[in-house]
This record gives C-alpha cells, structure tokens and sequence, in this order.
C-alpha cells in the first residue's frame, strides 16, 4: 500500500477492515479479530513441525531396530519382516504403514523396493538418504551394517543441527 503495490492476502484484508472501522468503537476490536484470524494458520503451521519432527524420530528409531536386527546375522527382508511385527505393538501412523509396505512390496518386489516406497510414502530425506546407502551396501559398495550406522549418525547429526536452527530462530 506505501509501496505503490496492492497488498495481497490477509494483509490486505486486515488494512481494509481498519480503514472501513476507523473512528469508530469497533475499530479496536475488529483488528483483534481480523488477528485472530492468523491463529489457525499457525496451529497447523506448529501441528505440521511438530509431525516432521516425531516422523524424523522414529526414522532414528526404524534404522536402530534394523541395525539391532541385522546384527542377529538374518537379512534384509527377514529384519524388516521382524520389524513390523514389532510395529504392531506400537500403533502409529509410521508403523501402520511398514506393516503395509511388508506386506505388499517386500513380498513382491525386495527391501530395496520396500524402502523406496517408505521413503516416497513420507516425503523423508533421511529415508532417502538410508536407501542410497542400503542400495551401495546391496550392490557390495559397503558393508549392510557400515551403510546403516553412517545413516543412524547422519540422521542424528541433521536432528541435532535441526533443533539448534529452530532454537536460534525463536
């Protein structure tokens, strides 16, 4: 509006309604109202963070248990079958959809497939990050055990470096 631009979006929406109530007893009220109006907005911004954040959680978690699994000298596909057994037990979204992708991807068409449906299921980086590296250790680039431990840390390195960013941005 000072710019010479339109205002756009709420903004826009806010700055009329203080010019059509200026001067009058609602003026006050009706700008806490239009602000009210960004709540929402921001709970499901919040709701939204706070799910990325338990979804890179139990990422951690998922490649812990298949490190734990692995290291009993079963493979892949035996590790991720014992692990969505597992998931039964815990109900979550994320175990939900392991037990899914177990049933119908590691069956048909490998871990390698499975991981890749998990990791397009979520949207994960971390998840794409653990399949590269599943993917090398398959094709003998690296030991399964080696991959799986460089991924744990590089996901515990991204979480502590993600939280110490949303530290120093409040």
């Amino acid at each position: 509006l000072l710019t010479g631009r339109p205002a756009k979006g709420p903004v826009a929406g806010v700055m009329a309604l203080a010019l059509v109530t200026w001067g009058s007893d609602y003026a006050t009220l009706s700008i806490f109202g239009a602000a009210a109006a960004f709540v929402p907005s921001f709970v499901r911004r919040q709701m939204k963070e706070n799910a990325r954040w338990r979804l890179r959680l139990q990422v951690r978690e998922f490649v812990a248990e298949l490190r734990l699994a692995l290291a009993l000298n079963v493979t892949v596909s035996q590790a991720l079958e014992h692990i969505a057994d597992r998931s039964e037990q815990n109900k979550s979204f994320f175990g939900d959809r392991i037990r899914h992708h177990v049933e119908r991807t590691l069956r048909m068409d490998g871990p390698e497939k499975m991981l890749e449906a998990r990791a397009e299921d979520f949207l994960s980086e971390d998840l794409r990050k653990l399949l590269v590296l599943v993917r090398a250790a398959l094709r003998g680039g690296m030991s399964l055990s080696e991959a799986l431990a460089q991924s744990s840390d590089s996901i515990a390195q991204n979480i502590v470096s993600s939280a110490e960013l949303s530290i120093e941005e409040m």
